[in-house]
């Protein structure tokens, strides 16, 4: 069985590993030798056996059962996780956050989806879903609002930042959540840039096809891998992407469950000994860290950007019989070379200061002349 459990599996008890950042939490500092608990100890818990039940009410307090990241999911909030692990589902194409209110913003609007024909723009409020008032909303309800059957359509009610509220419909498309970019890094000739925005089921084959995109007109030397405010995800992303770079039988990554502690290999190294340049920031979480720190440890990378979060433990999702998810953490993990950074992060080998004026365009753009990291990756380089 893979390091992911159950997306594979129809069962009533569905368990995955998920080493995703989760909007709002902040890491809870853990006890590296605190116990952790497994499946059977959660269930057997008076909270676990109340879940079962579909209780909702536990919400308030399932986290008192473990830690800051236990979560009790709704029926909605849970299609839409494993949506978003999947990489597709049948939406809007229009990115969704809580604004400072508790208002429900759109922060962006898909290139390729059906809301770029419409008025929607990015800081508008969604007032409403078919009828149904999303103020006051979580994110991830709000989100299961919106989505639903391709084909299907919804009418959302829209407040525009100067107060003007309009309605629009949309039928609903399949969406393909990209989770890979990159472009030839043409300030050096045999470099290639390549940004993951998150990991997820796709991740891997939109790595691969990048890369290869990227060499079929000359050879690379060098690659750039862009994790800056990528939140993690799917364990098994940051693993294959991982492997491509780290010779066969090297550790890739050493997690400690209830029952005892495991080692993950490299089973590929294609392209080992290529030079590894890896951004990162304070947003930088869990399968982000897990690859960032792999590859610096056993391929050589450098890191550059600023301290990275700090999510060294993984949780576990069980699907209940009435189809709503429960959340708990289920191991400690750490590097190849036995750093913990939970609470912590990891260190960078180059700091970057961000001018107080930087703008967010200047921030992600892959001109080296507006982007600070990307001049502080083109200055390393140099002087290599």
């Amino acid at each position: 069985m893979g390091i992911f459990t159950g997306f594979f599996l129809p069962l009533f008890l569905l368990t995955m590993e998920l080493y995703g950042f989760f909007v709002g939490d902040t890491a809870p500092v853990i006890d590296p030798d605190l116990p952790i608990l497994s499946m059977e100890e959660l269930l057997e818990s008076p909270q676990g056996r109340a879940a079962l039940q579909g209780e909702e009410e536990l919400r308030g307090h399932i986290a008192e059962l473990y830690d800051d990241y236990a979560y009790y999911y709704t029926e909605g909030e849970f299609k839409v996780l494993l949506e978003d692990y999947e990489g597709s589902f049948g939406g809007v194409g229009i990115s969704m956050i809580n604004n400072e209110e508790g208002n429900i913003e759109v922060y962006s609007v898909l290139e390729k989806g059906p809301s770029i024909d419409t008025e929607i723009s990015i800081g508008d409020v969604i007032l409403s879903a078919d009828g149904e008032s999303l103020l006051g909303y979580d994110v991830s309800l709000a989100v299961s609002k919106v989505r639903g059957e391709i084909g299907e359509p919804v009418t959302l009610e829209l407040r525009h930042p100067d107060g003007r509220e309009y309605s629009v419909t949309i039928v609903r498309e399949e969406i393909i959540a990209e989770s890979v970019e990159g472009e030839l890094f043409e300030e050096h000739p045999n470099t290639g840039y390549i940004y993951i925005y998150d990991f997820n089921e796709q991740t891997t084959d939109e790595f691969i096809d990048t890369y290869l995109s990227l060499r079929k007109d000359r050879v690379l030397n060098t690659l750039i891998i862009d994790l800056r405010s990528n939140g993690g995800g799917a364990l098994d992303a940051a693993l294959n992407i991982a492997n491509f770079f780290i010779p066969p039988g090297e550790i890739l990554l050493k997690e400690k469950t209830v029952e005892g502690m495991a080692e993950y290999e490299s089973v590929d190294g294609q392209l080992a000994g290529m030079e590894l340049v890896v951004l990162v920031n304070e947003y930088s979480a869990s399968a982000s860290e897990v690859l960032a720190a792999a590859l610096r440890e056993q391929a050589g990378a450098a890191l550059i950007g600023s301290n990275t979060y700090g999510k060294g433990i993984t949780q576990a999702l069980i699907t209940l019989d009435s189809g709503a998810g429960l959340r708990y953490t289920r191991s400690h993990y750490y590097t190849p070379k036995d750093y913990d950074l939970h609470g912590v992060g990891l260190p960078v080998d180059v700091e970057v200061p961000l001018p107080e004026d930087l703008t967010g365009e200047e921030y992600w753009s892959t001109d080296p002349e507006l982007n600070p990291c990307l001049d502080a990756a083109r200055d390393f380089l140099d002087n290599k």
